[in-house]
């Protein structure tokens, strides 16, 4: 079934979109996948994905909006 081969990183963007969320995806992964423990499995491997994704994210993003300590800035140029 085409449906069954559904990727996780399109899901992602179901999670992004805030008509959709999880919730959402939730009700819809239900619906297409027939076997409950195949649909638990494959929520969950959404979510741990997503939220690892998320965490690198919030990690890079954090390391660079942090303020630079004055031995790595550029030295004042004289007058």
């Amino acid at each position: 079934m085409y449906w069954s081969q559904y990727s996780t990183v399109l899901a992602f963007g179901a999670i992004l979109d805030p008509r959709i969320k999880l919730s959402m995806l939730n009700y819809f992964y239900s619906k297409v996948e027939t076997d409950p423990l195949n649909f638990q499995e494959k929520m969950s491997l959404v979510k741990r994905s997503f939220t690892r994704f998320y965490g690198q994210y919030s990690s890079v993003t954090e390391t660079i909006s942090q303020p630079q300590s004055p031995s790595t800035t550029l030295p004042q140029m004289r007058k």
